[in-house]
């Protein structure tokens, strides 16, 4: 779970606050489902179990349960609040106690460790001070015989050799004691082997030149001391097996104004290791050098992870501890476990040389204290809510029985019901809105039954009137009836009186061609005059006019056709609508078919203007009807000549 960053509040109170949130989460809906169980009154007729009635009763409850809620918030949340920050309280105190009480341990522990590294250190920096460090030095480099006191070289060795044993018989962790000359080169060097010092042979002196701590130590200045990291004692470059951890205090030699050899303590670290774990109770210790990597850990095969091929590190067990590392103590949290570090220097004038002493817990166990208290501050608040709930629903049934019998009155009402009144109830607001309602109804009623008198009467009306609609609209399906049978009677007479007008046209139109229409005489004049007639005496014109009349319409169309394909087309066809062969209409759409665009005036004794626009229909440029009018004919004759001159002219113009 995240923390939020509230001061008083420790991660404890935090799951308080979580337990409460889910326990709210559960009440909620319980209460809206016990709201929809409980609610409303179970006499309720079939038509409130409509839909736009468990709309209502739905908004109705829904008011309900926000009563509830609300009466339930104000109970929970002041409870809980108040206990939370207690909570926060006492468990920050508890919290920090028992953090204290690690701190204890670690800090006891990194101060007896503090105190063995500067025995250490001030046992190195007195060797490198003694005489006999120097004197074999220098009488290696006076020719055998040390100049300041007098002794030879084999004397000098004799005594730093004593000096060396005397050291590691009175300090058992101390595993080696060596003096390095400037070059790296070892010149003394005592081994504790079986809890026995032992000097090494001349013959097995090694040449440390290139371990760090040698190159360390010669650079520094005369009265320093440098220690070196914790690690796994090597022997002419392997690991030694079984591993023994240690440490080393390297001084330099100072004489003639420089730096002439190293005096190297290595101390053995496994007792301290040892005797870490019983101090700790209730948790493992752990200890780790600058680099995270894990010297000594509950767990062996985490340990000496740089040396022996591992990957252990305390910062990937614990990331939020790389970050922490610069303050010099803290608690450090993962998952259910908490991590208690103090940060242990182990070289004064090095500050990046230090170790990371810590107490791995299981959080439980560390802070059990604090857990108690949060659990007994949850039980409280849930009792505090549950109770904060009944009450709610008490009085939530209490404000709600009266607006549900207001919303069933109200139903009753819309269904047609106006006698229905609810009980007055208390004196109070709900009261005052019975009452209101009551009278609301009363009024109602009184007006419905206003409403139903006036519509009574006014139904005895219209049905008096409907008898008189009745009679009327009888008395007009007669009439209506009469003036159907006399239109029938006026079209049959309008079609006999078509039918007669028909018959007398035409009658009247073969009449006048075999009576009245001089044709026949002209034609019979017209062969005397071409037979027998002296026909020098009259003009061209009369001539050719007399020689192309045709009696019947095959021949007249074939000599308009000739006369145009000659060149010499008529100026005006006069086409008589009756002729044998071939009639008017036939003949004039054959030479309107052929491409004849002179002008053709119909000659007929139909008279009618249907028959007009017949004549028209079948091609012809006008109409005369008989019997001829003389000046009327002869117009008509010019003007379609005078026009189609002008048709002709235009186009030759224009071509």
């Amino acid at each position: 779970m995240m923390l939020l960053p509230l001061p008083g509040l420790g991660e404890g109170a935090w799951e308080a606050v979580a337990d409460s949130v889910l326990l709210s989460a559960l009440v909620v809906p319980g209460l809206f489902f016990f709201g929809l169980l409980s609610g409303g009154d179970t006499t309720d007729s079939v038509e409130e179990r409509e839909p736009d009635r468990r709309i209502t009763r739905t908004h109705l409850l829904c008011l309900r349960n926000q009563y509830v809620v609300i009466l339930v918030a104000l109970a929970v949340v002041p409870v809980m609040w108040l206990g939370v920050s207690i909570e926060g309280t006492l468990s920050k105190e508890l919290n920090d106690g028992a953090v204290a009480s690690a701190r204890v341990v670690l800090d006891r522990i990194a101060m007896e460790s503090r105190r063995e590294l500067e025995s250490l250190r001030r046992d190195a920096l007195n060797m490198s001070h003694f005489p006999s460090s120097s004197g074999l030095l220098r009488c290696k480099s006076a020719g055998g015989v040390d100049p300041h006191d007098g002794p030879t070289c084999l004397e000098s060795r004799e005594r730093l050799e004593t000096l060396f044993r005397g050291y590691m018989a009175t300090h058992q962790d101390s595993v080696t004691i060596r003096l390095i000359d400037e070059n790296g080169l070892e010149r003394v060097r005592v081994n504790m082997v079986d809890g026995t010092p032992w000097v090494v042979p001349a013959s097995q002196l090694q040449d440390k030149s290139k371990r760090y701590y040698f190159r360390e130590a010669m650079g520094l200045s005369d009265g320093a001391c440098y220690t070196s990291r914790l690690d796994l004692k090597m022997e002419r470059g392997v690991v030694e097996i079984p591993y023994r951890p240690v440490i080393r205090a390297a001084a330099p030699v100072w004489f003639e104004g420089r730096a002439r050899a190293v005096i190297v303590i290595n101390y053995s670290m496994a007792a301290m290791l040892q005797r870490l774990d019983p101090s700790v109770a209730g948790g493992a210790l752990v200890l780790a050098n600058a680099d995270g990597v894990y010297l000594h850990h509950p767990d062996p095969s985490q340990e000496w992870g740089d040396q022996l091929g591992g990957d252990a590190r305390v910062f990937r067990d614990w990331p939020q501890l790389e970050r922490a590392i610069q303050s010099d103590a803290g608690l450090t949290e993962s998952g259910n476990r908490a991590l208690t570090w103090v940060r242990v220097p182990i070289d004064p004038a090095d500050p990046a040389q230090h170790w990371i002493m810590g107490i791995d817990w299981d959080r439980a166990e560390l802070f059990g204290a604090s857990g108690m208290l949060t659990d007994r501050v949850t039980s409280v608040c849930v009792g505090v809510g549950l109770i904060a709930v009944v009450v709610a629903l008490i009085m939530a049934a209490r404000w709600g029985r009266p607006l549900t019998g207001l919303v069933t009155a109200a139903d009753r009402i819309r269904n047609g019901d106006y006698e229905v009144r609810v009980p007055m109830g208390a004196q109070d607001e709900l009261g005052s809105v019975a009452r209101a309602f009551n009278r609301m109804a009363e009024t109602i009623e009184q007006h419905t039954q206003g409403l139903e008198s006036q519509v009574r009467a006014r139904t005895q009306e219209l049905e008096a009137q409907k008898g008189k609609v009745e009679a009327q609209r009888e008395l007009a399906e007669a009439m209506n009836t009469e003036l159907t049978a006399l239109n029938l009677r006026l079209e049959s007479a309008c079609l006999k009186s078509e039918a007669a007008t028909r018959a007398k046209s035409e009658f009247l139109a073969n009449m006048s061609h075999e009576i009245r229409t001089p044709m026949t005489a002209i034609l019979g004049f017209a062969e005397v005059l071409h037979d027998e007639g002296d026909l020098s005496l009259a003009p061209d014109l009369r001539v050719e006019a007399i020689a192309t009349i045709t009696d019947n319409g095959q021949v007249a169309s074939e000599a308009a056709l000739a006369a145009n394909d000659a060149g010499t087309p008529f100026d005006v066809v006069l086409m008589d609508m009756q002729m044998p062969v071939l009639d008017g209409y036939a003949a004039t759409g054959l030479l309107r078919k052929r491409g004849y665009s002179g002008p053709i005036v119909a000659l007929t004794a139909h008279a009618m203007e249907s028959d007009r626009q017949k004549c028209l229909d079948a091609g012809c440029d006008d109409y005369a009807a008989k019997p001829l009018d003389r000046k009327n004919l002869i117009e008509t004759v010019q003007r379609h000549f005078l026009k189609h001159s002008q048709s002709v002219e235009s186009t030759e113009c224009f071509a």
